[in-house]
């Protein structure tokens, strides 16, 4: 660099007397002394750095004198970049925003006080250098590094050169130590060692520089550990057989199981000689171990590369046939991190029948998981004794298949509380992630971290649900559902509004077999937007046939968006039963088929009427299934508390509904005239307490009476084939059509009004009730 003045003036001065010069330095001045002028003198100047890179900070540095005052000088910096100005008076100037490799920088110095200005110094830059790239960042793949299993790969990501050059790659590869040259070219050449070359314990170690076809960058490696394979598609649970002769490796979570064999239980195990009784124990029994993926030898790494899969399986049954009401036994899978925080879980299916069934459940493994909890669950339902049994309970983990899966059913809300809302929906594949991301706005949605529990019905139907909590009474939310990259529109929903609040309900019964004729309701119910729509049972023809679940009941409720925004809850019906898709397909509460709750003025019990007979599916008559313990009296034990209850006691208005109705007067070639099992269990129960309302279903017409102060109601025109005869047998009636129906029902603190709509929307009939 070279620093010159720029002033005619000290130029003469300098000639007459004969003692200036100019001195020639290297981003320095040094300026003698001129007693002539008044104004500052610049003493120093210096420019750095000397060797400048694009994006450096360049800085000048000087100091100046004013003999006539003292006062200290400004110091003032003109630059020019390539000849041409830079436009800024500041003794600094960013690379970032002025000059580039390859560039010419000039920099004219001068001192200022308001005497004047001293003399110019000119500081030159050579053109600016050529800066190196940055040094690679390196990852391996697969994360987790095992012997024989798979090619390691020397990932190379995030290369930056600031110049903007074209930049490349140069690997070399090292085993403990030595180096080694026989990688294979996969993403950059050379960064691939085959499987066959990785030996267990051998330290491999990559070392990677980029190079800009000028210069290299800094060297980056890393290293990694040959491990031991993972015991993939190796039996992972302690004695899930239980041919140890006992329950050793489980825990029993303070619901004891029995392990029996045929000689002490008629059914006899599925395989082996010892299996899992539920036990003479009116009560659940759960069993359950965990597993520590880390220590089994599946690292982190693998996990949360989302390459691994859970596969489990276990043979089930029960005491009764299949749809009967009976204590049923499944597998859960839970994903837990290493802090215990539940991230998800898979589930069978339960057993579902008296013969052995085998279930599986199987998914990927979430990011984080690095426990698995498996529990084996024999739910009890009823009864004095718990019927459900299972055996060979299994689990592997398994290499994950790179695959897709579709939403198939789009997500139906079931939820009665003010604070939450619960949503299912269905999915063709369990290989990639499932959440649910919602907001208050369309356009603000968050992914959930709330862990989605998925129930396996076959290798190709998955049915998921999650519950979004915290929420307030009445509040709207806005959400969408994601199974792997497929996802939902989105849509929004309002949770319960606070007890007491107005509220409206729709009711419709026994859809069936007839999609056309729900279909429309659903298009009329949701022009009366109500806030939850209830079915009385039956809303499928066969609960035992799984195209039924989306025929007939998941896919006319997506009409018009309707149960992807207004809650659904049902009572079980005689075609629905207890079976296995029947329990799948719904999140009822608690997972109970009799359950109670407010929803806004409202309070509500809701009953099984099925829990003691076995229909056949479109049959007119029941089949009695024996030794069925008291479920109708355990039944009558929850109604009578329930009623007695403070929350249903503040409520406005008590509404009790179930499938079969204990009186009706329309018949379709049967004899019945209504359940004799409600009349004798429940009636004498609804109406000391002063019910208002009684809603059933089943008999495919609209019935409307009252006895001893309460209204009972038939609503049986969803959709199945109508009654078409009337009887005299019960007075009470004072309303029947043998009409497709639906209705809505509004409430507050003072009134009740029903209406009763017919397929094209005319009023069938309409009532009101006051306090």
């Amino acid at each position: 660099m070279s620093l010159q003045f720029r002033s005619e003036f000290s130029l003469l001065l300098c000639v007459a007397l004969m003692g200036c010069g100019v001195a020639e330095t290297t981003g320095e001045a040094a300026v003698s002394g001129l007693s002539v002028n008044a104004g500052p003198r610049l003493t120093s100047a210096i420019l750095e750095p000397q060797d400048a890179y694009t994006d450096d900070l360049l800085r000048v540095s000087a100091t100046a004198t004013s003999e006539e005052n003292g006062a200290t000088p400004d110091i003032i910096c003109s630059w020019t970049v390539n000849g041409e100005p830079a436009g800024t008076e500041a003794c600094v100037l960013d690379g970032a925003d002025w000059f580039d490799r390859g560039d010419e920088v000039e920099v004219e110095v001068s001192a200022r006080n308001e005497l004047g200005n001293s003399p110019m110094s000119l500081l030159s830059l050579a053109s600016v250098s050529n800066t190196p790239p940055e040094p690679p960042s390196i990852s391996f793949g697969p994360a987790a590094v095992q012997a024989g299993e798979r090619d390691l790969q020397c990932a190379v990501q995030e290369l930056f050169d600031v110049d903007g050059d074209p930049v490349e790659v140069d690997l070399i590869w090292e085993v403990d130590g030595r180096p080694f040259d026989g990688a294979m070219d996969g993403e950059n050449a050379g960064d691939t060692v085959a499987a066959a070359d990785l030996s267990l314990g051998n330290q491999w170690t990559c070392v990677a520089s980029a190079h800009d076809g000028t210069d290299a960058s800094a060297a980056a490696s890393a290293t990694r550990e040959i491990q031991e394979p993972a015991p993939y598609d190796t039996e992972l649970l302690n004695n899930g057989g239980f041919e140890l002769g006992s329950l050793d490796g489980w825990t029993d979570d303070g619901l004891p199981c029995a392990l029996v064999t045929a000689d002490d239980h008629h059914q006899g195990p599925a395989e082996g000689d010892y299996y899992v009784w539920g036990g003479e124990v009116a009560d659940d029994c759960r069993l359950s171990q965990t597993l520590d993926l880390v220590a089994l030898g599946f690292p982190g790494g693998a996990v949360d590369a989302g390459v691994l899969s859970v596969d489990a399986g276990v043979w089930l049954a029960s005491l009764y046939p299949e749809g009967v009401l009976d204590d049923q036994a499944s597998v859960h899978v839970r994903y837990l991190s290493l802090n215990g925080e539940l991230l998800g879980s898979v589930s069978t299916l339960v057993g579902g029948g008296e013969s052995w069934l085998e279930r599986g459940a199987s998914g990927q493994l979430p990011i984080g998981t690095r426990f698995l909890e498996v529990e084996l669950d024999a739910r009890w339902y009823r009864g004095d004794r718990n019927d459900a049994l299972a055996d060979g309970a299994t689990l592997q983990i398994r290499r994950l298949e790179p695959g897709e899966a579709t939403i198939t059913l789009q997500p139906m809300l079931q939820d009665y509380r003010t604070d939450a809302m619960t949503m299912l929906w269905e999915s063709d594949g369990n290989s990639v992630p499932h959440s649910v991301s919602w907001g208050h706005s369309d356009d603000s949605l968050t992914r959930d971290r709330a862990p989605v529990h998925t129930i396996q019905i076959d290798d190709t139907h998955f049915v998921h649900e999650v519950s979004i909590e915290g929420l307030s009474a009445g509040e709207e939310i806005f959400y969408k559902v994601h199974s792997g990259s497929s996802e939902s529109p989105v849509w929004s929903f309002r949770t319960a509004p606070e007890a007491g609040e107005p509220v409206r309900i729709a009711w419709a019964a026994d859809n069936q077999n007839m999609p056309e004729v729900f279909r429309q309701h659903v298009q009329n119910m949701a022009g009366q937007a109500p806030d939850l729509f209830f079915a009385p049972g039956d809303v499928v023809e066969d609960g035992d046939i799984l195209s039924d679940w989306s025929d007939y009941w998941f896919l006319p409720l997506e009409e018009d968006n309707f149960g992807q925004t207004t809650p659904v809850l049902f009572a079980r019906g005689n075609h629905d039963l207890h079976h296995a898709y029947a329990r799948a397909y719904s999140a009822l509460p608690d997972d109970r088929d009799w359950y109670a709750f407010t929803y806004g003025a409202v309070y509500v019990v809701v009953l099984d009427s099925e829990m003691g007979t076995n229909w056949a599916a479109g049959s007119s008559s029941t089949q009695s299934v024996t030794d069925v313990g008291d479920a109708w009296g355990q039944q009558a034990a929850f109604l009578e508390s329930a009623l007695a209850s403070e929350e249903a006691q503040a409520a406005a208005w008590r509404i009790v509904t179930f499938h079969q109705p204990p009186y009706t007067n329309s018949r379709h070639d049967n004899s019945q005239i209504g359940s004799s099992h409600v009349r004798d269990h429940w009636i004498d129960i609804i109406e000391a307490a002063d019910v208002d309302l009684v809603i059933s279903g089943h008999f495919h017409a609209y019935e409307r009476g009252t006895e001893n102060g309460t209204t009972y109601i038939v609503t049986g025109g969803g959709g199945g084939s109508l009654d078409d005869r009337i009887i005299d047998e019960w007075s009470l009636f004072e309303v029947i059509e043998q009409q497709w129906h639906y209705n809505i029902m509004d409430a507050d603190s003072e009134r009740l009004s029903w209406t009763t709509y017919d397929i094209d929307n005319a009023v069938l009939d309409e009532f009101v009730l006051t306090r």
